[in-house]
């Protein structure tokens, strides 16, 4: 038989650890760490208390729940469930302390960090070390983002020979426009298509005979916007390439011109 006291040490264990369970935070409550807390403290306060800064002021850093329940030099920074008593707010309300030094949060910022410690300061247990840059911190939801992913070949959308017939990024559009239920624009005439490409190239409108000459001609549409590349002085291509905005291939023909280009967007 179990003596009291050891039957009193198995029931407080036991109950600590029914505790921890239940405070295991929500998918909600993880959520508002990530898209209200975590932003609020990389750009107030990781650039003085995290592991990245060249001295944590005060001993203090807050990129970790460990290291906010530890606190600093003046003890734990956050009491969980405990807002009057948690320093942290005490010290972005100026009660006492004052964080930052450079003036007081918007008040909406500290309803949301009051609203974290109320809820029990919910943080996720798999993290990655905090990298500070000047846009914030790469928290672990943010690396999911695509620009962070690894370069791979992705074939394009659709199987159809009319599919296969239209190039690469175009099916991609394509995809994702009928993802959404939406179709493109219908094909432009070929007067839109020359006062586009002449615009775009040029930054000024084709002339009456320009149009009219693209109109009848019916030579493929890249082969009629030739006369407006071949040009050097209007550095057309230069001009493309500040305005970020062409798609552009070499046409492989014998009777190529070097400066000659597919216009595969313009005249599209």
């Amino acid at each position: 038989m179990l003596k009291p006291f050891t039957l009193a040490a198995v029931l407080l264990v036991c109950a600590l650890d029914a505790g921890a369970r239940a405070a295991e935070p929500t998918a909600e409550q993880l959520a508002f760490f990530e898209n209200k807390v975590r932003p609020v403290l990389s750009a107030r306060c990781y650039s003085c208390h995290s592991q990245a800064a060249k001295k944590s002021k005060g001993g203090l850093t807050l990129d970790s729940r460990e290291a906010a329940l530890k606190g600093g030099d003046t003890g734990p920074a956050i009491t969980p469930g405990k807002p009057a008593t948690s320093l942290l707010l005490k010290a972005v309300k100026y009660d006492g302390l004052e964080m930052p030094p450079t003036g007081k949060l918007p008040a909406d910022e500290v309803a949301t960090l009051t609203k974290w410690v109320e809820m029990g300061a919910p943080w996720p247990t798999t993290t990655v070390k905090p990298v500070v840059t000047p846009g914030g911190v790469l928290t672990p939801e943010r690396l999911k983002h695509w620009a962070f992913q690894p370069l791979k070949v992705t074939d394009p959308p659709g199987a159809t020979e009319a599919d296969r017939k239209r190039h690469p990024i175009d099916r991609f559009v394509l995809a994702a426009l009928a993802a959404k239920g939406l179709k493109p624009a219908p094909p432009a005439d070929r007067r839109t298509l020359i006062r586009r490409a002449s615009l775009d190239l040029l930054g000024l409108p084709p002339t009456p005979e320009e149009v009219e000459a693209f109109v009848k001609d019916q030579a493929p549409d890249e082969n009629g916007c030739h006369s407006l590349i071949t040009i050097p002085s209007r550095n057309c291509l230069r001009r493309l390439d500040l305005r970020r905005d062409r798609r552009v291939a070499p046409v492989a023909s014998r009777n190529s011109s070097p400066h000659r280009v597919r216009l595969l967007y313009l005249c599209s």
